[in-house]
């Protein structure tokens, strides 16, 4: 039985989301400087995942319903959270770029 690898990557829309995301966050330092250089480096990471047969999905996220995710799940507002929700929003929010 084979096992199905994908990846489901925390995605922000466009550069005002990516701003609200940083301002809310815990993690501000981790943050690229803006989001243009956030995109250059996530397609980066894209191409090396499509390059190893390896589907990418975007997962969009809005601050405002992320932040009540975090509330629930008793998860502070970081990058581990913002991956958990990316996998746990999984296929049913996320579009395949492959």
């Amino acid at each position: 039985m084979a096992i199905e690898t994908h990846i489901h990557l925390f995605w922000y829309k466009d550069a005002a989301t990516y701003l609200h995301f940083k301002d809310v966050c815990v993690d501000q330092d981790v943050f690229e400087h803006d989001y243009q250089e956030w995109l250059k480096n996530v397609e980066k990471s894209m191409s090396t995942f499509k390059k190893a047969g390896i589907p990418v999905h975007k997962v969009y996220a809005d601050p405002d319903e992320f932040l009540l995710w975090c509330k629930a799940n008793a998860l502070p507002p970081n990058g581990a959270a913002r991956g958990q929700y990316a996998a746990s929003m999984g296929d049913a929010d996320s579009h395949s770029c492959n």
